[in-house]
C-alpha cells in the first residue's frame, strides 16, 4: 500500500513529461544515444503503468479512470513453431490480419508489466510509431501494438486526475499544460 504518494505522482508526472517529448522526436537507428534513449522510453512507459497499477491498488486512482478503455491493435501468432531465436515481430505473427481491441488502461498496463516481449517501433522517418507488447499469458496468442499517442493520451487521462495533484490537458500542440493544483 502507498502511504505517501507525492513521490510517486513525481515520477509518474516526470514519466509522462518524457514520453510526451518523444512523440515525433527523431531518433536516428544506428546512433550512438539512440539505444539508451529507447531503453529509457521503454523504462518510463513500464514504470508508469506500474506506478499508476500501485496507486489504483491503494485506492488514490479511482477504478472508472483505470478502467479508461484503449484501443490496441492485436496480431495473431503465425502457427505454433517456435524458434527461440527469432524475435522478429513479422515472423512470428500475422501482420495482415490486424484486428482492433478495446481494452481497459488496466489490462494494457498489466500486459506491459508482465510483458514477454517489449518492442519500441519507428518510422522510416525515425520517429517513434509506437510499440508492440505481449505478456507470458498472452503471447501464444499474438501481440499487441499500441500507437504512442495513444498510449500517451490514455496515460494523461488516467494520471491527471490525481485526487490530490494536479490535473493537466494536452494542448493543440500536444504539450501538457496545467490546469489546476
Amino acid at each position: 500500500m502507498i502511504k505517501q504518494e507525492k513521490y510517486w505522482i513525481k515520477d509518474l508526472t516526470d514519466n509522462v513529461k518524457f514520453i510526451n517529448s518523444c512523440i515525433d522526436k527523431k531518433i536516428p537507428f544506428c546512433d550512438e544515444g539512440s539505444d539508451e534513449l529507447l531503453l529509457e522510453l521503454e523504462k518510463r512507459i513500464m514504470t508508469s503503468c506500474y506506478i499508476i497499477r500501485k496507486l489504483n491498488e491503494s485506492n488514490k486512482i479511482p477504478d472508472p479512470l483505470y478502467k479508461t478503455e484503449v484501443e490496441l491493435a492485436f496480431y495473431p501468432k503465425k502457427d505454433s513453431s517456435f524458434d527461440p531465436g527469432d524475435i522478429n515481430v513479422e515472423n512470428l505473427h500475422d501482420m495482415k490480419n490486424m484486428e482492433v481491441k478495446k481494452r481497459y488502461f488496466s489490462y494494457m498496463a498489466n500486459q506491459i508489466i508482465h510483458s514477454y516481449f517489449f518492442e519500441i517501433y519507428q518510422y522510416f522517418d525515425e520517429t517513434i510509431s509506437g510499440f508492440y507488447f505481449n505478456s507470458d499469458r498472452s503471447r501464444k496468442a499474438g501481440i499487441y501494438y499500441v500507437r504512442i499517442e495513444d498510449f500517451f493520451e490514455a496515460l494523461t487521462d488516467v494520471s491527471r486526475v490525481y485526487a490530490v495533484g494536479e490535473a493537466f490537458i494536452i494542448n493543440s500542440d500536444r504539450e501538457l499544460v496545467k490546469v489546476w493544483s
